[in-house]
């Protein structure tokens, strides 16, 4: 099921004005679906909010969206769904307060970063607050794992090792 968010929120120049309203017709959309699906046994299902500083970017203010966040994560923790939550970090170095805000709502973040050299990237993995035994390893940010992006797919190298791939 896709529900896109942005185009019903900035179809309206204020959509700060009355976005609790249209961010609960939202949530509802969802609860719905996920309420319609869990009828289903052994069913898993994915819920991805990509990406949730769009919503802050057309003007929906950070009290509101951090709601909509916790409304969303505890639904989906209800239903046994699982939530991925995409976030563009806008200024590097300090995370702003919407990513404050949603780092004490997660089990997992990844760090997704681009390399120096602009054609590739590394990424490390991190437990939350609501984690409480990591069932996989986690990756640190100084042993992240790097990755090239080519028309095949994805190349994963250990850190130093990169020589050959770019």
């Amino acid at each position: 099921v896709h529900i896109d968010i942005a185009s019903d929120l900035s179809s309206d120049a204020s959509a700060g004005a009355n976005a609790n309203v249209r961010l609960k017709s939202v949530f509802d959309k969802v609860r719905a679906s996920l309420n319609q699906k869990s009828s289903q046994k052994d069913l898993q299902r994915l819920v991805i909010l990509d990406d949730i500083a769009t919503l802050e970017w057309i003007g929906i203010p950070v009290l509101e969206l951090v709601r909509f966040a916790r409304a969303l994560c505890a639904l989906c923790r209800k239903t046994n769904a699982a939530l991925v939550l995409r976030h563009h970090v806008v200024t590097p170095g300090e995370p702003d307060d919407l990513l404050r805000r949603l780092l004490q709502l997660c089990t997992y973040h990844m760090d997704v970063l681009p390399l120096s050299s602009g054609k590739s990237g590394s990424v490390a993995l991190h437990a939350g607050s609501a984690a409480i035994n990591a069932p996989f390893r986690l990756v640190p940010r100084h042993g992240a794992v790097h990755y090239k992006l080519s028309d095949a797919g994805a190349v994963f190298f250990d850190r130093g090792t990169g020589g050959g791939v770019l």
